[in-house]
C-alpha cells in the first residue's frame, strides 16, 4: 500500500463493486488511460481516490483529463480528473490540438485521435484507402503517428489555388469528424468476453480489428460502428449462454459480517465471478458454472463461521428497536467497542445477535439486557380523574425531554377508558425508570376508598341525583352508586379525601330534610304525570323548592278479559257485520308463468296422478326426470301400503333438485268426465286447505285435466282451476300469498289455455261489491313497451286482425289467398276489391305493395313477402318504418313475418324484424310515426321476440304492470283497508299431516260453502284456527258487560315530597292535586247510541277506554259516562260520533250501490266495479281528492270525459255509470241503458278485451273470419235468465250449481231479430233436427253451429251465430222423443238439460226458454 503514493481524486455516485473493478483495470492499461499500476479507494460518500506507484503515471492520467469507461452494467462511466497545476498545460495542449502550421511541404493540420483508431487505419487497407481518397479530393495527404496519437493532414501546395485556406480547413475537419462517427472503439475488460474474442479472432476483417493487451487482459474492438455492434452482440450472447446464475440465501446482516472476506477471496481467486444483491436475503452469483459453484461453497463456508445468540424478548421491545433505530445504535456501539462486529436481527419476538466472535456475542447480549427495559404499570379509575390528566401532561413533557436528541423511551396507554388502565414504558433502562417512578408516585397519592350511606326511602336512592342538586353538591371524582332495596343506601367510591368530604356534606343535609307521602287519585292520573303533567311537576319543584319523587307501588293493572272465536268448518258464533274488518288481509298474487312445473320455485308443487302412480301423468313424469329416484322413494315411504281414493292428497318431501319443499300428489279419477271434475274440485279444496294448515306461502298449480289421462277439455279444466281458486280467495287467508300457474308453451292448446286462464281471472279480480279478490295478476306474456328514439315499440301477444292502427302489415306470398290464416282473415275483412288488387300485383323482392283498407278498420294495408330470407325481412321492417313516416301514419301493426305457416326460426325472424325497425327509426327523422306494434300470435314466438328485444334494445325495455299498480290503500274482500299482514303468525299444525281424505272432505262440503266469511280450517278432526282480539266481545253482547270488562280499581299516582320546610311540602302537594283536576272532564252518551255500534266498534271503544286509562260507567238516567283526562274523553267521543256518522254514510252508500254502479276499465280491458265509497264519491261528483279502486290504486277523475288517471303511473282509463232497475242490476260488461229501453244491441270495439275474448273462443274450432261482434242487452230476457240461474243454484248441490256454460247457436238472418227480442224458442224444435229431444240446441264448438244448415249464409256469403249463456245444471242422455228432461230423483226432481254424450258432450238441449240467453251475435264469413 505504501508504494501507491501519487493520488488522483474523482467524484461518482453509487458505484458498484463491479464498476470499481472495471475502473481499476481501465487505469492499469497504459494505452487506455495513459498509465497503469494503481489502487482505488472510497474516501467519502461518492468520492474516490486513485493511487499510482509513480508520479509519471499520475501526470499521464491528469494530462488526459476526461475518461469514458465501459462497464458490464451497459452504462458508461465518465470520469473527469483535474489538477490546478496542470490546468495551463491542458489549455496549451488543447490549443495545440487540431493545430495547423506551415512547413516546407505546405500547410498541415494535426488531429489528436485514439491510438487504436490510428492502428486500425494503419492495419486495414479499406478504411485507409477511403480516408486517402477523401483527403486527396481536398488536395491533401496524411500521416499517422501512433506513438503521439496524432494524424497529420498535409495540403499540397499545388492545390492552394483551388480553394481558400478556410475552406480547406472546413473540408478536412468534416472528413475527420465523419471518420470518428463512422468508426467505433470498444474496450472489453471482462475476462469471459476477452476469452471469447480471443477464441474468435478470425472474425476480424477489413472493417473490424481486435487488439489484445495480454498483460492486462483487455481487448479493444475497432471498426465500422455496425461491425463493432455486431461483434459485441455476438460476444454478449455467447457469454450469456456460457454463464450460469445461482441465488444464495443469506440475510443482509449475515452477509455484511463476511462481505469483506468473501469479496477479497472472489477478486483474487475468481475474478470472472460477479456478485450482486438479488433481493432482501438473497445474493446472486453470476459467471462460469465452475466459478459459481466454487463461490457458493466459499460463501457457505464463511457463513458457517457466523455465531449467533438469541435473546428472548417482547414484541413491544422489538417494535421500539425498529421505530427508534435502536438496532443501528447498538451496531455502531458494538463496532466501536467490541473486538468483532456484532449484527442484530429480529426474529418474531426474539432478538438475534450475530458475530464472528463468541466473546463479542456474549458481551453484546449482556449490554442489551442491561440497557433495554419494558415496564407495565397498572392504574385504577383514570377515566374522569383530573389528576390523571395532569399526570399525562407531565409524562408527555418527560418523554419529550428524554427523546430530545434521539428516541430513548416510548410511552403507551392501554385500556385508558376502562377501570383497568395500564401504562406501558419501553426503551432504555435509565429513561424507563424515571417515568416509572412518576407513575408509582401518582398511584400512592390516589388510592381508591369506598363508604356506604343509608337512606330513609327507596325513592331517595332512585332519584338521588335530584337530592344532590337540592343539596348543591356538584359532581367530582367520587363515584356515587345508589342501591334500591329494602335497605336503600348509596355507595361512595373514589379518592380517599374526596369520599370523606362528600360523605360529611350529605349526612348533614339528609338529616335536615322534611318528607311527606302524597297520593293523587283518578282515571289516567299516572299517564297525566308521565305526559303533560311532567311539566307541572317541574314547575311545582321550582316554585316551592322541593323534590318530588315518584313512588312505584308495583300495582298490577287489571287485564281486560279476551274473548276468542273458534273459526271452523261448522260455522261461527260471531255476528255478521257488513263492514267488519277482520284481522288478516288477502294479499294474494296470481302469476301465470310460461314453462313446466319443474322449472318453478314455490313452497309447494301440485301434481295429478291416477291409481297412486306418481308418473302416470306427463306432469308427474317430467317431475320425476328432474328429481330422480329419490322422489319415488319419498313417495313410496309416505304412501306405504295404504290405498288412495280419488280426491285424496298425498304430501311428499321434495328432493334438493326441485324448487319446492313439498309435493302434493292428488289422486284423480281417469276419464269419466263428471266424476273426474267433481273429484278434481274437491282435491283442489284439499290443496288450499293444506297450504293454510302448514303455513305454506306459495304454490305452483298447473292446469290439470287436458291431457290424455284425464281427458277434460281445456276450457273446462281452466274453469275448474280458476273457480276453485276464486272460491278459496273469497275467504280470508293467513299464510298463502302467491299462486303460480305454469303453462307449457309448445302444446297445441297452450295459447287457448293461457288466454282462458288470464281471461277468467281478469273477470274475477273484483267482486260484485267492488272489492279485490286478489291483489295482482301478472303473466310472462304481458305487453312489453320500449322507448326507441322517441317512439313506442310494443311487443303484443295477440291477433293482428284485432288491431286498429293506422297501418296494418299483411304477410303473403302474393299467390295463395285461400289458405286459412291471418292473410285470409285480413283480406276477408278488407273485402273483394283489395283481394282483386293483390291477385294482379307484381312485387319485387324486398318491396311493399300498398292497398286501401277496404273494410278493415285502418287507413292502409301494407302487403309484404319475406321470402324466408332474414335479409329480406330486415329490409321490409326498415321500409315499413320509412313508408309509415312518408305516409304520415302515427301507428302500425306488424306480424312475425314468415314465423307462422312458413315456419322460419322465430329467433331469426325476431332478430331481422327488430334490427330492421331499429335501423329505420334511427335513420329516419320521425315526425309522425309514434307507435310500432309487433303482434305475435304464438307463445314461443312472443318469448323469442321478448328475449331478442332485451339484446337489441338493452337500455330501453320496460315491462308494464298489467294487473296491479303500486297500491296505496288496499280494499280487499272481507278485510280492513289499512291492515297489514302480520310479520309472524302461529303454525296451525305442529306436525305436517300426510294428506287429506276425500270422503272426510265431502262430509263437510256444505258447511264449507256456508262459512264463506271464514277461512277454510283443518278438516277431519284437526285443531281449528283460533283468532283472538284483545277486547273482542260475544256476537250479541249485553252492554252491562262493558263495565265488567274494564278495571274496577282506581288509578293513583304516589309521590314522596321532600323539602327544607314543612309549609313548602304541603303547598306542593295541594298544587299537584289541583293540576290533575284541571285536566279532567266527563261526557255522557245515550244508551241507544252505544247499542248501535257494531262488534268491531265496541271492541275499539273498550280498547280506547283501556289504553287511555279512562273510566266507563252508567248513571242513574241509564246514560253511559266516560271520565278521565280531557283529551282521552274527547277521543272516545269522536270515536263514537265517527262510528255513528259512518253508519249513516255506509247505509247511504249501500243504498246507492244497488241503484247506480260506477265501473272502471281494468288494465286487461275488463270492467270492474269501484268500491262503495268510490261509487258514492263519483255519483256525488265529490272527486277533488280522487278515488281509490279495489286494488288500492289512487286515481284522479275527469267526470266530463269519464276518464281516470293513475296518480303514480299516469295511466289513463275509462269510467262508466250503470243505472240499475229496482229488481235488476245491469251486468257489469253492459253499456248503460236509457229509462224504458229494454233492448240495446252494441257493436263491440275490435280492440276491446271483450271482443278479443269472444273472437278467440269462436276461432278455437273454426277458420272463418269474424267480421263483427254485437252484444245483446235485453233486460227482460236477462232478468228471467238470472232468476232461473238462482233457482238452479238453490236446487242443485254446490258442485254442480246452475252449470252455466258458453255455447253456440247458428241462425238464419231472418230469425235473429226474434231471438234478440224474445229469446230462443223451443217451439221451433224440429226445423233442423230433434235427435236428442224437442228443445233448443246449443253446440260446445262453434264449428258445429257454423254449418250452413244452422248458420244459413246470406246473399253476400256472411253467416250469423249466437254466443249464448246456457244453464245446463244436471244433464242426462237425450232421446228423440223427449219434450222435457227425464226424472233424476223420483217423483218430481228432473234433470235440467240433456246432451248427445254424457261422457263427452258436444251438444246441449234445454227445454226451458229462460235457461238460455243470447249474449252476443257474431257475423262471420
Amino acid at each position: 500500500m505504501e508504494n501507491y503514493m501519487y493520488d488522483v481524486c474523482f467524484e461518482a455516485g453509487n458505484l458498484s463493486d463491479s464498476a470499481l473493478k472495471h475502473i481499476k483495470r481501465y487505469f492499469n492499461v497504459r494505452r487506455l488511460s495513459g498509465r497503469g499500476d494503481c489502487e482505488i479507494y472510497e474516501v467519502d460518500k461518492d468520492i474516490y481516490k486513485i493511487s499510482f506507484t509513480s508520479k509519471k503515471d499520475q501526470e499521464a492520467v491528469l494530462a488526459r483529463g476526461d475518461h469514458v469507461i465501459n462497464t458490464p452494467e451497459k452504462e458508461d462511466i465518465r470520469v473527469s480528473v483535474r489538477c490546478d497545476n496542470n490546468a495551463k498545460s491542458r489549455k496549451l495542449s488543447n490549443a495545440s490540438a487540431n493545430q495547423k502550421s506551415a512547413s516546407s511541404k505546405g500547410v498541415e493540420k494535426v488531429f489528436k485521435l485514439d491510438q487504436y483508431l490510428l492502428r486500425f487505419l494503419s492495419d486495414c487497407k479499406k478504411p485507409y484507402s477511403e480516408l486517402e481518397k477523401l483527403l486527396s479530393a481536398l488536395s491533401s495527404t496524411f500521416e499517422i503517428n501512433i506513438e503521439t496519437e496524432e494524424l497529420v493532414v498535409l495540403r499540397d501546395p499545388a492545390g492552394e489555388d483551388a480553394s481558400s485556406l478556410k475552406e480547406w480547413e472546413l473540408g478536412v475537419d468534416q472528413v475527420i469528424e465523419n471518420l470518428k462517427i463512422h468508426n467505433s472503439i470498444h474496450f472489453e475488460f471482462e475476462r469471459d468476453k476477452y476469452a471469447i474474442l480471443e477464441e474468435n479472432h478470425f472474425l476480424q476483417n477489413e472493417d473490424l480489428k481486435i487488439y489484445f493487451e495480454q498483460g492486462s487482459c483487455v481487448a479493444v474492438v475497432v471498426g465500422e460502428r455496425n461491425q463493432v455492434d455486431k461483434i459485441l452482440k455476438f460476444t454478449s450472447d455467447l457469454q450469456e449462454k456460457q454463464q450460469v446464475k445461482e441465488e444464495c440465501q443469506i440475510s443482509e446482516k449475515r452477509f455484511a459480517l463476511i462481505k469483506e472476506q468473501f469479496e477479497s477471496c472472489i477478486n483474487s481467486d475468481l475474478p470472472a465471478l460477479q456478485i450482486a444483491p438479488k433481493r432482501a436475503g438473497v445474493i446472486l452469483l453470476k459467471g462460469p458454472e465452475k466459478d459459481v459453484q466454487e463461490g457458493k461453497e466459499k460463501l457457505a463456508k464463511l457463513a458457517q463461521g457466523i455465531q449467533e445468540k438469541k435473546i428472548p424478548s417482547k414484541y413491544a421491545l422489538m417494535n421500539f428497536l425498529d421505530s427508534s433505530d435502536g438496532i443501528k445504535h447498538f451496531q455502531r456501539r458494538f463496532q466501536q467497542s467490541l473486538c468483532s462486529p456484532v449484527m442484530l436481527e429480529t426474529s418474531g419476538s426474539d432478538l438475534l445477535l450475530l458475530s464472528l466472535s463468541d466473546e463479542a456475542l456474549q458481551e453484546a447480549a449482556r449490554v442489551i439486557k442491561r440497557d433495554l427495559s419494558l415496564e407495565i404499570i397498572h392504574l385504577e379509575n383514570t377515566q374522569k380523574s383530573s389528576a390523571f390528566t395532569t399526570l399525562k401532561e407531565e409524562l408527555s413533557k418527560a418523554v419529550k425531554q428524554a427523546n430530545r436528541e434521539s428516541v430513548k423511551v416510548e410511552l403507551k396507554y392501554q385500556n385508558e377508558s376502562s377501570s383497568d388502565a395500564k401504562v406501558q414504558l419501553v426503551g432504555f433502562t435509565t429513561e424507563v425508570n424515571e417515568l416509572k417512578n412518576m407513575l408509582l408516585e401518582y398511584k400512592r397519592n390516589h388510592q381508591m376508598h369506598e363508604v356506604r350511606l343509608a337512606l330513609q326511602f327507596p325513592e331517595m336512592a332512585k332519584h338521588f341525583s335530584e337530592i344532590m342538586s337540592m343539596a348543591g353538591v356538584k359532581k367530582n371524582s367520587v363515584k356515587i352508586k345508589p342501591t334500591c332495596s329494602s335497605s336503600p343506601c348509596i355507595h361512595l367510591k373514589g379518592p380517599h379525601c374526596a369520599v370523606e368530604s362528600l360523605k360529611e356534606t350529605l349526612d348533614s343535609y339528609l338529616c335536615s330534610l322534611v318528607t311527606k307521602r302524597f297520593e293523587v287519585k283518578g282515571p289516567g292520573v299516572q299517564q297525566f304525570f308521565l305526559g303533560d303533567g311532567a311539566e307541572t311537576l317541574k314547575l311545582v319543584k321550582n316554585s316551592y323548592m322541593v323534590g318530588i319523587l315518584p313512588i312505584n307501588d308495583e300495582q298490577p293493572r287489571y287485564q281486560v278479559p279476551s274473548y276468542s272465536t273458534s273459526l271452523s268448518i261448522l260455522g261461527s258464533a260471531s255476528a255478521p257485520s257488513t263492514h267488519q274488518s277482520p284481522d288478516y288481509e288477502n294479499i294474494i298474487h296470481i302469476k301465470v308463468v310460461v314453462g313446466s312445473l319443474e322449472q318453478q320455485k314455490a313452497d309447494v308443487f301440485v301434481v295429478p296422478m291416477v291409481q297412486a302412480n306418481m308418473t302416470s301423468t306427463l306432469i308427474g313424469s317430467s317431475l320425476f326426470k328432474k328429481s330422480g329416484q329419490q322422489l319415488q322413494t319419498n313417495f313410496n315411504t309416505v304412501k306405504g301400503r295404504g290405498t288412495l281414493t280419488p280426491g285424496d292428497v298425498l304430501i311428499v318431501d321434495a328432493t334438493p333438485g326441485l324448487g319446492c319443499s313439498k309435493v302434493f300428489f292428488i289422486e284423480c279419477a281417469p276419464k269419466g268426465k263428471k266424476l273426474t271434475e267433481k273429484v278434481l274440485r274437491c282435491a283442489l279444496v284439499c290443496v288450499f286447505t293444506l297450504c293454510e294448515q302448514n303455513s305454506f306461502g306459495s304454490v305452483a298449480l298447473p292446469v290439470i285435466g287436458p291431457g290424455e289421462v284425464l281427458s277434460i277439455p281445456v276450457k273446462d279444466s281452466v274453469n275448474i282451476l280458476t273457480q276453485e281458486i276464486c272460491k278459496f280467495l273469497s275467504q280470508p287467508t293467513v299464510f298463502l300469498h302467491t299462486i303460480y300457474i305454469p303453462i307449457m308453451p309448445n302444446y297445441s292448446h297452450s295459447e287457448e289455455m293461457f288466454e282462458t286462464v288470464l281471461g277468467n281471472f281478469s273477470k274475477k279480480m273484483v267482486d260484485k261489491k267492488g272489492q279485490a279478490l286478489f291483489l295482482s295478476l301478472t303473466s310472462d306474456l304481458d305487453e312489453v313497451i320500449m322507448a326507441v328514439n322517441g317512439i313506442q315499440l310494443h311487443l303484443v301477444f295477440g291477433d293482428i286482425t284485432n288491431e286498429t292502427t293506422d297501418a296494418i302489415v299483411n304477410t303473403t306470398d302474393f299467390k295463395d289467398f285461400q289458405t286459412n290464416g291471418v292473410c285470409k282473415d285480413i283480406l276477408t275483412k278488407a273485402g273483394p276489391h283489395v283481394h282483386a288488387q293483390l291477385k294482379g300485383a307484381q312485387v319485387a323482392s324486398g318491396q311493399i305493395f300498398t292497398t286501401p283498407p277496404g273494410g278493415f278498420p285502418c287507413k292502409t294495408i301494407m302487403h309484404v313477402c319475406g321470402e324466408r330470407s332474414p335479409s329480406v325481412i330486415k329490409t321490409l321492417a326498415k321500409e315499413i318504418v320509412v313508408q309509415c313516416e312518408s305516409g304520415q301514419y302515427q301507428s302500425v301493426a306488424i306480424p312475425a313475418i314468415c314465423a307462422g305457416q312458413e315456419g322460419m326460426d322465430p329467433n331469426v325472424v325476431a332478430k331481422s324484424i327488430l334490427d330492421g325497425v331499429k335501423e329505420g327509426v334511427q335513420e329516419v327523422n320521425l315526425q309522425y310515426l309514434r307507435n310500432i306494434r309487433i303482434i305475435l300470435l304464438k307463445i314461443n314466438v312472443f318469448l323469442e321476440f321478448k328475449a331478442v328485444a332485451q339484446q337489441v334494445f338493452s337500455d330501453n325495455t320496460q315491462k308494464t304492470a298489467p294487473a296491479s299498480l303500486v297500491p296505496a290503500i288496499v280494499t280487499t274482500r272481507g278485510h280492513s283497508s289499512n291492515s297489514s299482514r302480520p310479520k309472524a303468525l302461529p303454525k296451525l299444525s305442529r306436525s305436517l299431516p300426510v294428506g287429506l281424505n276425500f270422503s272426510s272432505l265431502m262430509t263437510h262440503t256444505s258447511a264449507l260453502q256456508r262459512s264463506s266469511s271464514l277461512p277454510v280450517d283443518l278438516i277431519s278432526g284437526s285443531t281449528s284456527l283460533t283468532r283472538s282480539k284483545p277486547l273482542s266481545l260475544p256476537a250479541t253482547p249485553d252492554l252491562s258487560y262493558l263495565l265488567v270488562s274494564l278495571p274496577d280499581t282506581e288509578d293513583k299516582a304516589a309521590f314522596q315530597v321532600i323539602g327544607d320546610r314543612d309549609k313548602d311540602v304541603s303547598d306542593a302537594c295541594r298544587e299537584l292535586q289541583r293540576a290533575y283536576d284541571s285536566q279532567c272532564s266527563t261526557q255522557s252518551f245515550l244508551s241507544d247510541e252505544i247499542e248501535r255500534l257494531t262488534k268491531d266498534e265496541l271492541d275499539k271503544l273498550l280498547s280506547k277506554v283501556d289504553s287511555l286509562h279512562l273510566k266507563l260507567e252508567t248513571n242513574s238516567s241509564g246514560e253511559w259516562v266516560v271520565k278521565g283526562l280531557r283529551d282521552g274523553v274527547n277521543e272516545v267521543a269522536r270515536l263514537i260520533q265517527d262510528a255513528l256518522r259512518r253508519q249513516v254514510r255506509e247505509k247511504e252508500q249501500d243504498n246507492l250501490f244497488t241503484q247506480v254502479t260506477w265501473c272502471i276499465l281494468g288494465v286487461r280491458g275488463i270492467w270492474q266495479k269501484v268500491p262503495e265509497e268510490a261509487n258514492h264519491k263519483l255519483e256525488r261528483a265529490d272527486v277533488n281528492d280522487g278515488i281509490v279502486d279495489a286494488q288500492g290504486v289512487k286515481w284522479t277523475v275527469d267526470i266530463k270525459k269519464m276518464e281516470a288517471t293513475a296518480c303514480v303511473s299516469g295511466q289513463v282509463t275509462a269510467l262508466k255509470r250503470l243505472e240499475n232497475l229496482p229488481d235488476f242490476s245491469l251486468p257489469i260488461y253492459w253499456d248503460n241503458m236509457r229509462q224504458n229501453e229494454h233492448l240495446k244491441v252494441v257493436d263491440l270495439d275490435q280492440q276491446s278485451a271483450e271482443y278479443q275474448t269472444v273472437k278467440a273462443d269462436f276461432k278455437k274450432t273454426i277458420k272463418q273470419t269474424v267480421l263483427k261482434i254485437e252484444r245483446i242487452q235485453n233486460i227482460n230476457l236477462r232478468r228471467l235468465y238470472e232468476a232461473r240461474k238462482s233457482e238452479l243454484e238453490i236446487k242443485n248441490d254446490p258442485a254442480v250449481g246452475a252449470g252455466e256454460k258458453i255455447l253456440y247457436h247458428g241462425s238464419a238472418q231472418a230469425s235473429c231479430s226474434s231471438i234478440m227480442s224474445t229469446n230462443f224458442n223451443r217451439n221451433f224444435a224440429g226445423q233442423n233436427a230433434t235427435v236428442f229431444g224437442h228443445g233448443t240446441y246449443f253446440a260446445v264448438n262453434a264449428s258445429y253451429s257454423a254449418q250452413a244448415t244452422y248458420a244459413v249464409p246470406a246473399a253476400d256469403g256472411t253467416q250469423l251465430m249466437f254466443v249464448a249463456r246456457v244453464l245446463t245444471g244436471h244433464y242426462a242422455q237425450g232421446l228423440g222423443n223427449m219434450k222435457t228432461p227425464p226424472v233424476r230423483v223420483a217423483p218430481d226432481q228432473f234433470y235440467d238439460s240433456v246432451v248427445d254424450n254424457t261422457q263427452d258432450p258436444t251438444m246441449f238441449v234445454v227445454f226451458h226458454d229462460c235457461q238460455a240467453y243470447p249474449d252476443y251475435l257474431i257475423t262471420f264469413k
